[in-house]
């Protein structure tokens, strides 16, 4: 897995206003990574599975992709 998907996984799981934009443009929030075509594809088809295939623990995943996120999660404005 990429650098920058590592950097979208954690942005997803901590930052309310890239989650934000990932759930409502979710190619546009993308495109300033250097993602491979494999990385873009599961992301936009929001792919958990797809997602744990390239390396991230299943936990990650849900709670990146989830949106469920609390009054603990950071915030980054």
């Amino acid at each position: 897995m990429s650098k920058d998907m590592e950097k979208i996984i954690t942005r997803l799981q901590d930052d309310w206003a890239f989650l934000s934009e990932f759930l409502s443009f979710p190619e546009l929030a993308i495109q300033k990574f250097n993602l491979t075509e494999t990385e873009k594809n599961v992301l936009l088809s929001k792919n958990g599975e797809g997602i744990e295939k390239l390396g991230f623990e299943e936990e990650v995943v849900a709670a990146a992709m989830s949106g469920a996120h609390s009054s603990t999660c950071q915030q980054h404005y």
